[in-house]
């Protein structure tokens, strides 16, 4: 169980977010640009301070030692930055490392970095330097760094940004994967709502910093929601024998609308 009360002032945007997210489960956070899906994970992970807490199986996390941190929730940011000259072996070696300084390298060869490699499909560029990897390929080799890492929780923002269609879907399918064998709660910020209905359990969005609705994607995507907080047309329709999401398209822009984009 995480329990999540994250509040957060930030210029002209404020965040105020309070749920309990039950495990295991894939849980989609997914709202419109600016509305606080970054922010959010910023703050169930600890990068960024806010007020509230939030907690893993009822223990605070700012309260948490490291080792035990690392041990309960790890995390994958949107924006990595240009990559150290490491290699793809290395990268995961930290993962399994976590919390112990220079450690990890001694262990390259650890059983948690062959699978973590292997489950993201990376075991062939081992010995790759990051600097020389696509996007995608970056992407994969930081979450086969948080697989590695071993944690109870694992928390992805946008996880799917610069992957094509194919490891979008692959990608989506390990997380399901990652939630059934180890029994972990993994909640992603996801901007795809076809993705997010097809693979999460349950469905958090966000409008505005507010919690809009939160709940199975089918009972949380209702013509109404799909209006008011994205501005699309849709429904879930019955595709080859299952309920799919389908998005008619948008609905007409009120005049002098503009997007807004801090928050995340």
């Amino acid at each position: 169980m995480i329990g999540v009360d994250v509040r957060v002032r930030r210029g002209g945007f404020s965040l105020d977010v309070r749920a309990e997210i039950p495990g295991p489960a894939v849980v989609g956070i997914a709202g419109p640009n600016g509305a606080g899906k970054s922010t959010l994970l910023h703050g169930m992970a600890g990068v960024q301070e806010s007020e509230g807490s939030v907690t893993y199986n009822g223990a605070e996390l700012r309260r948490m030692p490291r080792r035990e941190r690392v041990r309960a929730v790890a995390y994958v940011e949107q924006h990595h930055g240009a990559p150290p000259d490491i290699t793809v072996g290395q990268l995961a070696a930290m993962g399994a490392s976590a919390g112990q300084g220079a450690f990890w390298r001694t262990a390259a060869g650890a059983p948690a970095v062959d699978a973590a490699l292997a489950a993201t499909g990376l075991t062939g560029l081992r010995g790759r330097s990051l600097r020389t990897l696509s996007g995608g390929q970056l992407q994969r080799a930081m979450i086969a760094r948080a697989l590695a890492q071993d944690s109870e929780h694992v928390l992805l923002d946008e996880p799917t940004n610069h992957l094509d269609l194919r490891h979008q879907h692959e990608l989506m399918l390990l997380l399901r994967e990652v939630m059934r064998r180890r029994g972990s709660t993994v909640v992603t910020a996801v901007h795809d709502l076809g993705l997010a209905a097809a693979y999460c359990d349950l469905l958090l969005v966000l409008d505005g910093g507010r919690v809009a609705a939160f709940g199975p994607p089918r009972d949380v995507l209702t013509p109404d929601l799909l209006r008011g907080v994205f501005g699309v047309d849709g429904a879930f329709e019955d595709v080859a024998g299952a309920p799919t999401l389908v998005v008619h398209g948008p609905l007409p822009r009120v005049r002098g609308e503009g997007p807004v984009v801090q928050g995340g």
